[in-house]
């Protein structure tokens, strides 16, 4: 796979979304290759434990290709959001414990991602956001719903409705993250945190990562169709096109 890079070692199964030259920025192609990697840690009972990073040192995910979204017309948008609402449901409902390792930027689809995961560690400086509002449109990866349930509606909301941009500390104080870790202890972090969950009962794990996948499903196939549907109509408006086309052609000054 060109996007996604898979290593396996000791029943630890480390995905890294490999796009550096773009953010690690999300776009159809990748997509797939996450969720055929998906698909084949779900065929191991044997695995332990799921990493997910990104590649290089400025960002974990930094949003969905803006680039390619321009080009979407409205039913085009609800078939993205419908996509990667499924990849993330996978990933959701994986019978091992997911891990998200978030330094850089966590933007957009990329915040959806992480949120998507069991936990996640993060450094004092990354930086997350779902500043879609900015761009025309509205998160269409299931972040509206699961960013409520673990942050609370409050937070969620104004993280929703300013588009604000906060650093790890404040995405530790609020709980959208349980582990802080500086950059330079980051990888003993997560090694310890691997080793504690490997010491315990890989039956009992499982049975745990069912119960939860069952206790999400208060958020039906309904609401992330609704999701869905308020995405794409965001796309029927002039805004959108406007708004995503300025954010490029600054992008194309830097």
């Amino acid at each position: 796979m060109k996007n996604i890079q898979v290593q396996i070692v000791d029943q630890v199964v480390t995905l890294t979304i490999n796009r550096p030259e773009a953010l690690n920025a999300m776009n159809t192609e990748m997509l797939t290759e996450l969720s055929t990697a998906l698909r084949e840690v779900a065929d191991h009972p044997e695995y332990r434990c799921l990493i997910l990073r990104g590649a290089g040192d400025k960002a974990f995910v930094a949003g969905a290709d803006i680039s390619e979204m321009l080009t979407f017309n409205q039913r085009q948008a609800f078939d993205f959001s419908l996509f990667g609402n499924r990849i993330f449901a996978q990933l959701e409902q994986l019978h091992i414990p997911t891990i998200a390792v978030v330094h850089g930027y966590a933007l957009g689809g990329g915040m959806e991602l992480a949120i998507a995961c069991d936990f996640r560690i993060a450094t004092p400086q990354a930086k997350f956001a779902l500043p879609e509002t900015g761009l025309g449109i509205i998160p269409g990866f299931g972040g509206t719903f699961r960013l409520a349930r673990l942050i609370g509606e409050g937070h969620a909301k104004h993280l929703m409705y300013t588009g604000k941009t906060i650093d790890g500390q404040e995405a530790y104080r609020i709980g959208l993250v349980e582990t802080l870790a500086t950059t330079e202890e980051l990888e003993t972090v997560l090694k310890e945190m691997i080793q504690r969950i490997r010491k315990n009962s890989p039956a009992a794990l499982r049975q745990l990562s069912r119960l939860f996948a069952y206790a999400h499903l208060d958020v039906t196939a309904a609401d992330f169709l609704q999701e869905a549907e308020r995405f794409s109509a965001c796309f029927s408006f002039p805004d959108q096109k406007e708004r995503m086309q300025a954010f490029l052609d600054k992008q194309r000054k830097v």
